[in-house]
């Protein structure tokens, strides 16, 4: 993500919610954050109602005009809020995707119209805080360093765990006939993470987010929710000896106990599940070479 991310407003229509959350972000980010807006199927004109209720706030949207949804909007953005518009937004590898479950403002009433925008200026207020925390110290300790596991997105390490289990394709049930048991033979099995720490607010709240999502309904989750990571595998020395990519990831289990150090803002993991669209090695990453024992003096 560049020093001044792009993010991407989407809902259906592009009148109502993401025209809301467009102009929140505005306000409150000002020049530190680019803000765009679309819809997948864009009204004529911004709904009424929305516009009454920003204007309650001080901010003007009455003369935004919904805009259609484009690949490029999706590739100048580096972060992608989806707003019950489904799958009709283009997924590229390295942008980062929510799913914000809101109300639809549309044939509503001002008192629920309020509702609708109060719970956007939180969520905006929530990603601002997020998208604008400052870079850890270089003197404060990397608090990942002793784990085996590191589990990074955007560039950075979010999570470190001690166990993990094995990177498997899933595997083909045959039954009698030669029919098999699984209709995606290229499926890939959960990845179980247990026993570590996150430091990272962001990676807590997706964890909790998907989990949550994954006890409420029985399907999968929207592209939104799904997000490309990387695992990395260390030696005893701390040193990276392996990376695997993992695609489109989401969580269907989170175990954690928070405020395990509340000065740190660190919440302890007892397990987490990962499900994926898949992932290989990154071969680029190779084991470090150990130096040469020092030759013994006769």
């Amino acid at each position: 993500m560049s020093t001044k991310p792009t993010v991407l407003f989407v809902c259906v229509h592009n009148a109502g919610r993401s025209q809301m959350a467009a102009g929140y972000l505005r306000a409150l980010a000002g020049d530190r954050i680019d803000v765009l807006s679309a819809g997948s199927e864009p009204k004529d004109r911004i709904n009424p109602r929305a516009v009454e209720a920003m204007a309650e706030e001080g901010i003007d949207i009455a003369g935004n005009a919904p805009a259609v949804l484009t690949t490029d909007a999706v590739r100048a953005s580096d972060v992608v809020i989806t707003m019950g518009c489904g799958d009709a937004c283009p997924i590229f590898p390295g942008k980062r995707y929510e799913d914000w479950v809101l109300d639809d403002p549309a044939d509503q009433d001002l008192p629920t119209v309020r509702r609708i925008r109060d719970d956007i200026r939180r969520r905006v207020e929530t990603l601002i805080a997020d998208l604008t925390r400052p870079l850890a110290s270089a003197a404060r300790p990397d608090p990942y360093r002793t784990f085996r596991f590191r589990v990074g997105w955007q560039g950075g390490v979010v999570a470190g765990v001690n166990r993990m289990s094995a990177f498997k394709r899933a595997t083909q049930v045959v039954v009698p006939g030669g029919e098999t048991g699984s209709s995606d033979p290229s499926a890939f099995e959960p990845i179980a993470l247990e026993d570590g720490v996150t430091h990272d607010a962001a990676f807590d709240r997706w964890a909790r987010s998907g989990a949550d999502a994954a006890r409420a309904r029985d399907r999968l989750p929207s592209a939104g929710t799904r997000r490309d990571l990387v695992v990395d595998v260390a030696n005893e020395a701390g040193q990276r000896i392996a990376r695997y990519r993992v695609f489109r990831a989401w969580v269907s289990h989170y175990q954690a106990l928070p405020d395990l150090d509340a000065d740190a803002n660190a919440v302890a993991i007892r397990s987490v599940t990962l499900q994926n669209e898949g992932w290989e090695r990154d071969e680029s990453v190779t084991e470090p070479v150990e130096p040469d024992p020092p030759a013994r003096q006769r």
